[in-house]
């Protein structure tokens, strides 16, 4: 992405195949540079370097190439290839090549004062012959846990001469900080302050991102307020958030970690009931930040937006999957699928054709094995799409991506196909 993209391509393919007299110009070609070397570019850079999983999640996929980090399956193993770029030469003609996320990256594992989410087995549909090992490893959620940025982000927010704000900020990147909930309950009031006010939302949202997922010693979950604000500007379509994609981008990002956290705040628990018209408002809204065929999504911004749109929906997926699974264990396994359920598994078999980032595929994917799989609902899940003749696209890039062929066997199998 950043030393070897489509315009250095370009260049070459102008030059030594096409044998032109000149290739791209040299100020194009010097644009990734430029921006490294500006404020935000020096920001983002760490975690673009950072790019990993946690637990067993879905990852970012990249050819290891270009310092964005390696290629870790979801096991935290390679099962696509050893970081060479050829083990994505398409068999015929290429999609798009992915772009890293750099907001919904997801490390190894969590500093120690994180609290890690819940990862029991995930529940299997009734059809126990179907082999889907890739998919039985999805047991976490996706988390974006980089701290690196913690610094940059506070030096932005607040002046120098405000030592004891930016005292309390600089604690989100020391993995071992015990939390108290009135110092916490602080942090989130801050950044909320600065996200309302619409001075340098895309660093208050940085560092919010890792404050939903720190628990205070004592006393309850202080994550509630924040992140509800969070929603309803989303929902809103308040100016602070939808004035560009990097900074929505940010925002679902906060979402995907609060609601991926081991303590989801307490209005995804009133929102995730299947007759709650904002929970499926910020469901469509996801999908609808998630579309590859909107008129910018070969950007790489848009394509951002659209891995963390994603993030965000996987989690909610797992979070659907094993929570409605939970409620009643001894209920029969034939639940009738709740509308959040449905708006998620249709909205991630639309366009998956047209999907030809191969991070955002992944995670779609992924989505589709959480709610396929779901103990209490797979059942019905695999009959809804099978009766409205939506698995047609699902191993439609294997021509394209070799590395997914397993992944969309997987699911295939799921559908019987």
């Amino acid at each position: 992405l950043l030393s070897r993209n489509c315009n250095n391509f370009s260049h070459d393919a102008a030059l030594e195949g096409l044998r032109l007299g000149r290739g791209v110009p040299q100020w194009i070609l010097e644009v990734p540079q430029k921006f490294l070397s500006s404020p935000m570019g020096m920001m983002i850079r760490p975690i673009l370097e950072q790019m990993q999983i946690t637990n067993t999640a879905p990852t970012n996929i990249g050819s290891g190439r270009n310092g964005v980090g390696g290629d870790l399956g979801m096991d935290g193993s390679n099962p696509f290839g050893s970081g060479n770029s050829s083990s994505l030469v398409p068999s015929a003609t290429p999609p798009a090549p992915a772009v890293a996320n750099p907001w919904a990256n997801i490390p190894s594992s969590l500093p120690s004062s994180l609290s890690k989410a819940e990862t029991a087995e995930a529940p299997t549909a009734p059809n126990t012959a179907k082999s889907t090992p890739l998919l039985d490893k999805q047991t976490g959620p996706l988390l974006s846990t980089d701290a690196k940025v913690v610094s940059a982000c506070v030096s932005r927010l607040v002046p120098d001469e405000n030592d004891k704000q930016r005292d309390v900020l600089f604690k989100l990147a020391e993995s071992n900080h015990t939390w108290e909930e009135e110092e916490l309950s602080a942090v989130h009031q801050q950044l909320m302050s600065f996200v309302e006010s619409g001075s340098g939302v895309s660093f208050a949202l940085m560092l919010l991102r890792l404050a939903v997922l720190q628990q205070p010693t004592s006393g309850n979950a202080v994550s509630d307020k924040s992140t509800g604000m969070v929603v309803e500007m989303l929902l809103e379509e308040k100016p602070q958030l939808v004035s560009s994609a990097t900074t929505k981008s940010m925002a679902w990002c906060v979402l995907s970690n609060a609601v991926g956290s081991k303590n989801p705040p307490n209005w995804f628990d009133g929102l995730s009931e299947s007759t709650n018209e904002k929970f499926l408002r910020l469901i469509d809204l996801a999908l609808n930040d998630g579309n590859p065929t909107s008129d910018a999504s070969s950007s790489q911004t848009d394509i951002s937006l659209r891995q963390s749109a994603v993030a965000f929906l996987y989690n909610v997926s797992h979070q659907l999957a094993h929570r409605e699974g939970s409620k009643a264990p001894q209920a029969e396994e034939n639940e009738e699928l709740s509308e959040a359920v449905m708006a998620i598994l249709i909205g991630c078999l639309e366009n998956l054709m047209e999907e030809k980032d191969v991070v955002s595929l992944t995670r779609r994917y992924m989505c589709l094995g959480q709610l396929l799989k779901a103990k209490r609902f797979g059942k019905n899940a695999i009959g809804l799409v099978r009766d409205l003749g939506l698995f047609d696209g699902v191993c439609e890039h294997r021509e394209y991506y070799s590395d997914l062929d397993s992944l969309a066997k997987e699911v295939a199998n799921l559908l019987d196909m």
